[in-house]
């Protein structure tokens, strides 16, 4: 299809900008010290003052530096060899790198409107654009016809429409909570810190676990479209788990104290979670038969 040569040129400048990315935020040179601030709410937060994310709380700043490394080391070295097979006209890859770029849409997002400004803005701006457009131009470009003859019978439907249920409710219930809690006692979030509004409990509520309900509901009733929606929401939240393992090592690193509840309940939810999401990612993608391959043009 025509609307597939957009990918080729699309998927180069991705790849790019996301490497731009986190190398700075990696290797940003480490100027200035960390300061304390008074919120608009007028409580204090601890913000990082030094690096790409100097005017992110520690917090934070250490967060995006954890996702910075999964960046280099898993997501992008996954776009490579995805789009590699979709190239060679796999299904499989069609699929794989549809999955691929749901982790650079979601990172290009959040880095978009959650981080504070710094130099690397207009690098997170097309990033994101880049990526949401890729994402539609892979997701329309998908052959469903072609996708429901080669889905194996072994296909785990009832396992991944189950599993969708309790990730879209289990970020339901820890973001959700925490929301709820605050606007029923009418103070601020802790987290919200220096920020104007929680963007990531917006995401992860508001477009995240919708889409695993529909893919949910999709798979449970075999239709192919849900793998063609769920299977990218698997990806995703396999890479999620090993971003928020990097996460937490950068910010026990930094200086930022968990409690044992937080380790176990917030941490431990997700990596156990992101456990299983591989393990059905790499089930789907076994049972998705290809047929002869047509090199994309």
């Amino acid at each position: 299809m025509k609307t597939k040569q957009a990918l080729q040129w699309l998927i180069p400048v991705i790849a790019v900008l996301a490497m731009i990315s986190a190398f700075a935020g990696l290797f940003w040179p480490i100027t200035g010290v960390p300061f304390e601030f008074t919120t608009l709410h007028g409580q204090n937060a601890q913000m990082a003052g030094q690096g790409l994310y100097a005017f992110d709380t520690q917090m934070v700043a250490a967060g995006f530096r954890g996702t910075d490394i999964i960046t280099l080391l898993v997501a992008i070295p996954l776009l490579v060899l995805a789009y590699r097979l979709f190239r060679q006209g796999s299904l499989r890859g069609d699929l794989l790198l549809l999955a691929a770029l749901t982790f650079f849409l979601y990172n290009g997002l959040s880095l978009t409107f959650a981080a504070a400004f710094n130099p690397m803005y207009l690098v997170y701006m097309l990033l994101f654009s880049a990526s949401l457009f890729a994402f539609i131009v892979a997701m329309t470009s998908i052959d469903i016809k072609r996708l429901q003859a080669a889905i194996s019978t072994r296909m785990p439907y009832k396992p991944m429409a189950v599993f969708l249920f309790i990730a879209g409710g289990v970020v339901l219930l820890l973001w959700g909570s925490e929301i709820t809690a605050s606007l029923i006692s009418g103070v601020p979030p802790a987290f919200l810190a220096s920020y104007t509004t929680p963007v990531t409990h917006a995401l992860d509520m508001g477009i995240i676990a919708p889409a695993a309900f529909l893919a949910g509901l999709l798979l449970w009733k075999k239709n192919s479209f849900g793998i063609i929606l769920g299977f990218p929401l698997l990806v995703l939240n396999g890479q999620i788990g090993l971003c928020v393992i990097s996460q937490t090592i950068m910010q026990l690193k930094a200086g930022v104290v968990f409690s044992l509840g937080q380790l176990i309940g917030m941490v431990s939810s997700w990596v156990v979670l992101a456990g299983f999401a591989v393990g059905l990612s790499i089930s789907v993608y076994r049972n998705i038969q290809e047929s002869a391959p047509v090199k994309t043009k």
